[in-house]
């Protein structure tokens, strides 16, 4: 069956319908075609007509039809012959007239043609003016709904453009905040990546982006700390303490001399840390040209200069010598480090008897805490494991801590003994220790501790603590106890730090002896490090 017919009232109202929408985009698109013939004759024409006034209305006028007679009322307007609409031409020059017949001529003789710039200049002006404000206003609008907390101001005035990079900043900055707290490490980093790459300024941004890239350790993380060492001179003290940690984690030895020495001169209050971190470094690396470039600066402390002497010559000493340089009397004013830098050099050299005397007559002059640290590694040294045992009841009795608990660990992890290990468990099984920030660290220390010394039950009942009081899975504690245990190859331990929560600085350095120890005592049992034995 075939379709109705259209009745003809609608063919009629479709006909109108059509003509009306071509007549409406005819005239719109004639208004934007004089809208570019403006945009293209206003500056120009004022130009020429500028040109022609300089010579006096003298040679051929620059906007009238050459062919006409030039008079006024008589003569056409050559530019206005191609716009859609010439009345809108008078926004340019208001020298063009209608006549009652229709047609559009110049109002004034071929001689008295002159440029309008003031209404050239209100036109381009006020159009600009409004092309920003519309520009502005989109721009506003579409940053505010993406999210970025921008005041229009800063849109509008070009001095203040600087604030929507920060703008920017910001809202990448809360980004990386949330998606911290949906544990997104990953869209953390990136979100506060872009932030501190809009704005170097916030320390905090690029502070927390080296924590979520410390694991990894690259040179990216060096570059990042040292924009922050340069861009924060206020903050170098804090950056520098949280450099070394990172560069200890992954046993970058070499970087970790170039800042202590660094920061020997620049953070004097801090010269015995840094001086430590210096001695270290330089033994791993068996480097002693950040010890001689140390003993060579002027502006260093006498102390400084004098024990990084002391070090270099007690590597090419006899150990007669060496018992020699560290009993005799220092050469500047002995303060706390020396001290306890001599008797600790006495008891790595074998003097342990020595070392304990000098310990004995250094009396107060020692902090009570490296006391009791030389006490306990002096007492394993000479096989005292009774006074050894009376000393660490004595003071966990005094108080169990988390500083403690780190010595403790570091002392384990150098000389395993089961009763100081057992002790010290039941202490903390009977005092906790509080939810503060050192917490996770200590029981972190007393794990690498357990396993060193092969307590696997222990180890483990550890690793199930710490996975407790800090929320995470720590799948790779797993593989740390069987590395401490011996039941993987013997790896440097900078493979296994980085997965360590806040360890203290001295337990890291007991697993880098550690980790030596183990490596050496293989290579003295492989079947490779036997002499060959030639055939006859």
């Amino acid at each position: 069956m075939a379709p109705p017919a259209p009745h003809p009232d609608d063919r009629d109202l479709d006909r109108d319908f059509g003509a009306r929408w071509g007549r409406r985009r005819a005239a719109v698109g004639g208004w934007l075609a004089d809208l570019g013939r403006f945009a293209g004759t206003v500056i120009p024409l004022n130009l020429r007509k500028s040109l022609f006034r300089l010579r006096r209305g003298r040679g051929v006028c620059p906007c009238q039809t050459p062919s006409d007679s030039g008079k006024a009322g008589e003569t056409a307007c050559d530019p206005v012959a191609s716009w859609h609409e010439p009345r809108r031409f008078r926004r340019i020059c208001p020298l063009l007239h209608q006549r009652p017949d229709g047609a559009w001529k110049c109002s004034v003789n071929a001689a008295d043609v002159r440029p309008f710039w003031g209404r050239a200049a209100a036109w381009v002006g006020g159009s600009t003016a409004a092309a920003y404000l519309v520009a502005t206003l989109l721009a506003f609008g579409f940053l505010r709904e993406v999210g970025y907390p921008v005041r229009y101001r800063a849109l509008v005035w070009p001095r203040s453009w600087h604030q929507i990079r920060t703008a920017r900043a910001q809202y990448f900055f809360a980004q990386a905040q949330q998606a911290l707290r949906e544990n997104n490490a990953i869209g953390a980093s990136m979100a506060l990546s872009q932030s501190f790459d809009l704005d170097p300024t916030n320390y905090t941004a690029g502070r927390i982006l080296a924590q979520l890239w410390q694991p990894g350790g690259s040179e990216m993380l060096n570059r990042l700390y040292r924009q922050l060492m340069a861009d924060h001179p206020q903050q170098r003290s804090l950056t520098a303490q949280a450099w070394f940690s990172a560069l200890l984690q992954h046993g970058d030895f070499g970087t970790i001399q170039s800042v202590a020495l660094e920061r020997l001169a620049a953070d004097p209050a801090q010269s015995s840390a840094w001086l430590n971190a210096l001695l270290m470094a330089s033994r791993r690396t068996g480097d002693g040209a950040a010890l001689r470039a140390a003993a060579a600066r002027p502006e260093l402390p006498p102390m400084v200069r004098e024990i990084c002497r002391l070090e270099l010559e007690l590597r090419t000493a006899s150990p007669e010598r060496k018992r020699q340089l560290l009993l005799a009397p220092p050469a500047s004013a002995p303060t706390p480090f020396s001290r306890y830098y001599r008797i600790d050099r006495l008891r790595a050299a074998g003097f342990a008897t020595d070392a304990l005397w000098a310990l004995d007559h250094a009396g107060d002059q020692l902090a009570a805490r490296d006391r009791a640290a030389l006490a306990l590694d002096l007492d394993a040294a000479l096989g005292w494991r009774t006074i050894l045992e009376g000393q660490v009841r004595q003071l966990l009795g005094a108080g169990v801590s988390a500083p403690l608990v780190a010595m403790l660990s570091a002392h384990l992890i150098q000389n395993p003994e089961p009763a100081v290990l057992a002790d010290t468990m039941a202490a903390l099984a009977q005092h906790p220790l509080p939810p503060d920030g050192a917490r996770v660290g200590a029981y972190a220390s007393l794990f690498c501790a357990a396993g060193a010394s092969g307590d696997a039950d222990r180890a483990r009942a550890l690793a199930e603590t710490l996975r407790q009081i800090t929320g995470a899975r720590l799948v790779v504690l797993d593989d740390v106890g069987a590395w401490l245990q011996g039941e993987q190859p013997a790896m440097p331990a900078e493979r296994y730090l980085p997965a360590l929560p806040a360890l203290p600085p001295e337990v890291e350095y007991a697993l880098f002896d550690f980790a030596d120890r183990r490596r050496n005592a293989l290579k003295l049992t492989s079947p490779t490090a036997q002499p060959a034995i030639t055939a006859p």
